[in-house]
């Protein structure tokens, strides 16, 4: 099974998304997202 899908499966989305958030805050600024910009977030995050 990929690890990535068994990971997800758990359910614990919130405890997931947080182990994420320093590499989107890298991802955010490599690609030089800045305050007052449009930004279309698909399916990222726990919905909360």
């Amino acid at each position: 099974m990929n690890p990535n899908k068994a990971l997800w499966e758990k359910g614990d989305f919130t405890q997931l998304a947080a182990t994420m958030r320093t590499s989107g805050e890298e991802l955010v600024n490599r690609i030089g997202v800045e305050r007052g910009m449009d930004v279309l977030d698909l399916a990222c995050g726990d919905g909360t």
